[in-house]
């Protein structure tokens, strides 16, 4: 973990990220930290990257890279920690059963206090995630252990790469975690719609884009796919959860409670209207790739052909 008892207690590390009280102890805030911590870090960033940011914590001196990359890890954790544990951080566990801390001088805040006040935390707790992996992502070199996870988000296999190029088509503020649930939709589509459609060429494509340097023309045929597996993805994504901008949504699966969630019904009117436009997006754009793959590979666009048939001596005809 990459916050200590010594540290929270004699340098008051946590007043660094977040307006903590002095009264608030190390045993109240350390299964938090460490749920945060287990929760939401380790799984998006590796358990390799993990145990290199620990040992990063407990070195005497650092590089300013690596101070730079506690710094965003540690405020991350602390605002998701008080985030996904507010209620427990709210009440004592005792012997005695569970009650709320109260006395003459405080009390506990208003109802639209706690969500504002939750609300603010998991914005930035995510914020600050997204942040982690963009410095993650553009200092791979120097932390290879990243490039090791599950969620590294650079592949030079897929058409869609990596969240800037998202961002050239659809607008998601150029985030990973954005582009984190977005990926399967693309698996999804390559091999749903592209494959099918692209008579064998698609296979041929994947095996080029896992060479070095691949030939300029199959370059061009992935940048004029890449808008088409964008858009089918912000569509089917659209449609499954009504919302793009939510980047706890990644964490879909860690549910604590939905005091301070939104209704967002999927069936809104300008949300269908989105996704409609991304389909048609989608549409317009692998027209356009079925005007290259022509070019330079003589497949016939999918569309040619259909309803065409020899209608001789038949009274069957095409209204």
């Amino acid at each position: 973990m990459i916050f200590s008892k010594q540290k929270w207690e004699t340098e008051r590390e946590g007043l660094d990220y977040l307006k903590v009280s002095t009264a608030c102890s190390w045993n109240t805030v350390k299964s938090p930290l460490r749920n945060a911590w287990d929760l939401f870090l380790v799984p998006l960033i590796g358990e390799e990257m993990g145990e290199t940011l620990t040992e990063i914590y407990h070195q005497a001196e650092m590089p300013a890279a690596d101070a730079k990359l506690l710094r965003l890890a540690q405020r991350a954790n602390i605002l998701l920690a008080f985030w996904y544990d507010y209620a427990e951080l709210n009440v004592m566990i005792a012997d005695s059963g569970f009650k709320r801390q109260e006395s003459e001088d405080t009390r506990t805040p208003y109802k639209y206090q706690e969500r504002q006040l939750r609300t603010g935390w998991k914005t930035k707790g995510f914020n600050a995630l997204d942040d982690l992996l963009a410095f993650l992502e553009k200092n791979s070199d120097d932390y290879p252990e990243y490039k090791n996870s599950d969620n590294y988000t650079e592949s030079r296999r897929y058409i869609v790469q990596n969240a800037a190029q998202v961002n050239e088509y659809y607008f998601i503020n150029h985030s990973r975690l954005t582009y984190l649930r977005l990926q399967p939709h693309f698996k999804i589509i390559e091999e749903t719609i592209l494959a099918p459609r692209m008579n064998g060429l698609y296979q041929l494509l994947k095996i080029e884009l896992e060479k070095e340097a691949p030939e300029q023309k199959w370059l061009e045929l992935r940048n004029a796919l890449r808008p088409v597996v964008v858009y089918y993805a912000v569509h089917r994504l659209l449609l499954e959860t009504g919302d793009l901008t939510d980047k706890g949504l990644f964490f879909a699966s860690l549910k604590n409670d939905d005091s301070d969630a939104e209704e967002r019904p999927v069936a809104d009117e300008r949300i269908v209207h989105q996704a409609k436009q991304a389909e048609a997006d989608a549409i317009s754009y692998w027209k356009l790739a079925e005007k290259l793959m022509q070019k330079y590979f003589g497949i016939e666009p999918a569309s040619a052909g259909f309803h065409r048939r020899d209608n001789k001596d038949k009274k069957s005809f095409w209204a």
